[in-house]
């Protein structure tokens, strides 16, 4: 129920009495006429309104017929503004929502297998129940049991996936200066239009999701973008690389300085010696930790590294408003992400990523911890030494 009281009234010098005027449609947006012209031709005694139109955008409105108006209501019932039928937290005209989905993931998450970019993504659950117990073959029309050679391929080549088009972008900017997200997603939506929108179910090749462009500072250089984009199923946000030649002791952040909160011993179980060498090989054993996505105000790390370069933040971060915070994506993540359709996305996919993940693997019996995981720009996992120099992207939120 959207119910208000709408009394349009004025005393007339010299008449003693309370005159309700008319010509009410400039009360509405006035809040009363100070003109004669507003008194009503008709002495007609107008009724309660109760109907609205243009009920399919974010104004409602309604028609108020020329008639005079005393103690009258504008009432616009609808049946199905309750709190079950809005998203949990949001209000909408002072209802507060309280509707949880109970959909199951099946429901829905898309399938996984592969399809045409024309063709609509189906459900987990529409495969699991249309295409139960039958061998070979394709529950929809347009998915593919069988894979197609030059179709259900990786999309590296373009062929089979569309990537973001960028073509125009050039140096333009936007999602500069906003203080929200949501704001800076619009104004890049104004900049770059359509293209500022990856849709996975019209431009991907099986389940992947709908990204958003949040922030530009420019384009690509010595291979690192400059773009922030935020992933619309899990609402984490992306930036373009920081690096592309960096260990995984910088990249994390790990190490064993005294004093510091997340100082760990790289010696156990099997003596690497990787992030805390003596010789500060691949970090800093006094002062500040080097960490490419952790942030504190350099209260105990840094940034500040010759491989390290923070414009692919797209001036995002725990200074900007709104507040980012950064950290290294786990293999989880990107596998995630991956699905989702990252690889299509970002400005500058290619080598290999780290991950925060270790890798465990077993040496003569011992469980040895000398490399982690990282993700390539076919969507390949492979483990790296942590000495190594691999690329770098932050995960947000």
């Amino acid at each position: 129920m959207i119910h208000g009281l709408f009394v349009f009234k004025r005393f007339l010098p010299g008449l003693g009495a309370l005159i309700v005027l008319c010509g009410c449609d400039a009360f509405l947006r006035n809040g009363f006429s100070a003109n004669s012209s507003s008194l009503p031709s008709t002495n007609v005694q107008g009724g309660n309104i109760t109907n609205w139109t243009n009920a399919g955008s974010t104004t409602v409105s309604a028609v108020i017929p020329n008639a005079c108006y005393s103690n009258r209501t504008v009432a616009f019932t609808e049946p199905n503004l309750i709190a079950a039928n809005i998203v949990n937290g949001v209000s909408i005209f002072g209802v507060t929502g309280a509707a949880i989905s109970s959909s199951s993931f099946a429901e829905v998450v898309p399938s996984g297998m592969h399809r045409e970019k024309t063709v609509a993504q189906m459900t987990v659950h529409t495969e699991a129940v249309t295409g139960a117990g039958t061998a070979c073959a394709n529950p929809v029309v347009g998915y593919k049991v069988i894979p197609k050679l030059m179709l259900h391929d990786d999309g590296r080549d373009g062929y089979s996936v569309d990537y973001v088009n960028r073509t125009g972008w050039a140096a333009t900017t936007c999602g500069q200066t906003q203080n929200t997200i949501v704001a800076r997603i619009d104004d890049c939506e104004d900049v770059f239009g359509a293209d500022a929108t990856w849709d996975g179910e019209t431009k991907g090749n099986a389940g992947q999701g709908t990204w958003k462009l949040v922030s530009r500072s420019g384009s690509v250089a010595a291979g690192k973008g400059r773009e922030v984009w935020r992933d619309e199923r899990t609402k984490l946000l992306w930036s373009s690389k920081v690096s592309t030649a960096l260990n995984w002791c910088k990249a994390t952040g790990h190490n064993n300085i005294p004093g510091n909160p997340a100082a760990e011993p790289d010696t156990s179980p099997s003596p690497v010696f990787i992030c805390d060498r003596a010789d500060e090989l691949y970090q800093n054993i006094t002062g500040l930790a080097i960490s490419a996505c952790f942030e504190d105000n350099e209260a105990h790390f840094s940034t500040n590294d010759l491989g390290i370069d923070n414009l692919g933040k797209s001036g995002l971060g725990l200074g900007s408003t709104p507040r980012v915070a950064w950290r290294l994506p786990s293999i989880y993540d990107y596998k995630q992400a991956d699905l989702n359709g990252i690889r299509f996305v970002m400005p500058d996919q290619g080598g290999r990523e780290w991950s925060s993940t270790v890798s465990t693997l077993q040496a003569a019996f011992v469980d040895e911890r000398s490399d982690a995981w990282t993700f390539g720009d076919r969507g390949a996992i492979a483990s790296s030494v942590r000495v190594t120099s691999n690329h770098v992207r932050y995960v947000g939120r």
